[in-house]
C-alpha cells in the first residue's frame, strides 16, 4: 500500500470521479519504491462500483492519459501488472518489449455514443419540415386540418381477381437433412474434447499437494476450481495446474493471501475426508456394521 501515490492520484484536477477511484485503487496496491501494482479486476470493480467492462475501459483511458502503464497482461492464475505514474523511459522500455501492452497510448480517445441521437432544431425543421405544405399535409384543405374533417386515405387496391392455382410461395420446401447433424459447441460441456487428466496435474504440481492425495480428491478439488472460473474453461487440466501454481508464487498481496489461504484449507479438508473414507473401508467390521442398519 502506498499512501503517497494515492494522494498524488487524488490531487489530479478535472479527472472523472470514477476514473480517479480506479486509479486510486491501483495506487493502493502499488509498491512505494517500484510503483508496481497487482490490483486485480475484482478490487477495481469493488472500489468503483462499475462493471468489469467499464473498468477495463477506464484502465485503457488511464493508460492513454499517461497515468498508468501495463507491464504484463492478465492470464489464468496471474493478475495484470501496472506501473503507476510511469516515466518516459519506462514507457519506451515497455514498448520495446511488447507494443501491445500500452497500445491505447497511441490511439485517439473515441467519444462515447449518446443514448439518444441529437435533435435537429434548425429553422427549416418546423411543422412543415423541408417539404411543401401539400406534400406533408400542412395544407388544411389537403389533410383535413379542420377538426370536423378527416385526413384523406389512399384508395384500396382491388384483390378480388382470380387467385393463381399455385404461387411460388406455396411450393413445397425440401427440408430433408438440412438440420444440424451433431450437437453445437454451446451444447457441449466445458471439458468436451479435452477431458480433465488427473495424471498430468500430479505430474506438474503433485509436489504441491499432500502425499496422501488421490485421484478422487484431486477431481473434487478440480471441480471446485472450475466452478469458480469467471469464463468458459476450454482446457480444464491446464487451468487447474495454473491455479494451483498461482497459490505458491512469491510476492502475494491483497486478496491473493485470502484466496490462497482458503484453497490450502480446502485441500487439507479434502485430504482428511478421503483418508477417513479409506480407513472406514479398510475396517474389517465395516461390512458387518453396514449390514446391521
Amino acid at each position: 500500500m502506498s499512501v503517497f501515490h494515492m494522494e498524488k492520484a487524488g490531487e489530479i484536477a478535472g479527472m472523472d470521479p470514477t476514473k480517479k477511484l480506479v486509479l486510486m485503487a491501483i495506487c493502493d496496491d502499488a509498491s512505494k519504491d517500484t510503483r508496481i501494482s497487482y490490483p486485480g479486476l475484482q478490487k477495481l470493480t469493488l472500489w468503483s462500483s462499475r462493471s468489469e467492462r467499464r473498468v477495463k475501459e477506464l484502465v485503457e483511458d488511464l493508460i492513454r492519459d499517461g497515468h498508468l502503464a501495463r507491464r504484463n497482461f492478465a492470464h489464468p492464475g496471474r493478475r495484470a501488472e501496472y506501473i503507476v505514474f510511469p516515466t518516459d523511459d519506462e514507457l519506451t522500455a515497455l514498448d520495446s518489449v511488447d507494443a501491445r501492452l500500452n497500445a491505447s497510448r497511441k490511439k485517439p480517445k473515441r467519444p462515447r455514443k449518446s443514448a439518444t441521437p441529437p435533435v435537429d432544431n434548425s429553422p427549416g425543421m418546423g411543422a412543415t419540415g423541408r417539404t411543401s405544405p401539400v406534400e406533408n399535409g400542412g395544407d388544411i384543405s389537403q389533410n383535413g386540418g379542420d377538426l370536423g374533417r378527416t385526413p384523406p386515405v389512399s384508395t384500396p387496391k382491388n384483390y378480388l381477381g382470380p387467385v393463381p392455382a399455385e404461387s411460388p410461395e406455396t411450393q413445397p420446401v425440401d427440408n430433408h437433412r438440412t438440420g444440424p447433424t451433431a450437437p453445437t459447441p454451446r451444447a457441449l460441456s466445458v471439458t468436451a474434447g479435452k477431458p480433465f487428466a488427473a495424471a498430468d496435474v500430479f505430474a506438474s504440481v503433485g509436489h504441491r499437494l499432500p502425499s496422501t492425495f488421490d485421484d478422487a480428491g484431486l477431481e473434487l478439488l478440480a471441480a471446485e476450481i472450475l466452478s469458480r472460473a469467471k469464463a468458459r474453461v476450454l482446457d480444464p487440466t491446464a487451468y487447474v495446474i495454473a491455479t494451483i501454481r498461482s497459490w505458491y508464487r512469491p510476492n502475494f498481496t491483497g486478496d491473493d493471501l485470502v484466496d490462497r489461504g482458503e484453497w490450502l484449507i480446502r485441500v487439507d479438508q479434502i485430504d482428511r475426508d478421503r483418508q477417513s473414507i479409506r480407513q472406514t473401508r479398510q475396517d474389517p467390521h465395516h461390512d458387518d456394521l453396514a449390514r446391521s442398519f
